[in-house]
């Protein structure tokens, strides 16, 4: 959701570059699912301890709360993988917590300790609009963003509550690629895109051969 030029290629099916992953890429990969699950499992026995906060099965939530557009494609452990039929977005999500009769939706990060350590507030530039699309999906404003380091498993918190204007920003996203896939007309770049973007792209050789507009 950082790119709507990426959303482009990825929603014509523009085949992506051949994957680079390194075996030192693939082990810490395996090491965040593996801290997610200890993470998710730690949430969904707080009430077992005494604490007012339940860990909510996604699937359950779609159907209590009628979200017809909402499809569960796989459920594996507590991941939950979705497609939102309107939004035509393929997602997976970390869970959804009710802490003390409020509802927010859970989103797991490990991090390096070099990151972890500076960090004050959410990744905004990388994280922002993924927050904002799950709002709008589930219909809960507030996202409990989870940071760990990957060294010492120390974790920071933070809260972030959707607004109208955030979620106007994110359709506005949506929309400018919808209407570049019915033209197939690759979109302009956004001039504002954190470095981390175009790095760990797929796309970013086709990208560069159409030139930024």
């Amino acid at each position: 959701m950082k790119c709507v030029r990426n959303m482009y290629y990825q929603m014509v099916g523009a085949p992506p570059a051949t994957s680079t992953m390194t075996a030192e890429m693939a082990g810490i990969v395996h090491i965040g699912s593996t801290r997610h699950q200890f993470i998710q499992e730690a949430v969904s026995s707080m009430r077992s301890h005494g604490v007012d906060c339940d860990y909510i099965d996604v699937e359950t939530f779609i159907e209590q709360r009628g979200l017809t557009d909402l499809r569960v494609v796989s459920k594996e452990g507590y991941e939950t993988k979705l497609f939102h039929e309107k939004l035509r977005i393929s997602f997976m999500c970390d869970g959804i917590i009710r802490y003390k009769g409020h509802y927010y939706i859970l989103e797991i990060k490990t991090e390096t300790s070099y990151k972890w350590s500076a960090r004050q507030n959410y990744d905004e530039d990388s994280h922002s609009d993924q927050a904002i699309t799950y709002s709008i999906c589930f219909g809960i404003d507030d996202i409990m963003f989870l940071y760990e380091s990957r060294d010492t498993t120390a974790k920071k918190g933070f809260v972030v509550t959707v607004t109208p204007e955030m979620k106007f920003s994110v359709l506005s996203k949506i929309e400018e690629a919808d209407q570049a896939v019915a033209a197939l007309v690759p979109p302009p770049i956004p001039e504002k895109l954190p470095r981390s973007a175009c790095t760990y792209c797929a796309y970013v050789e086709l990208c560069t051969k159409q030139g930024p507009k």
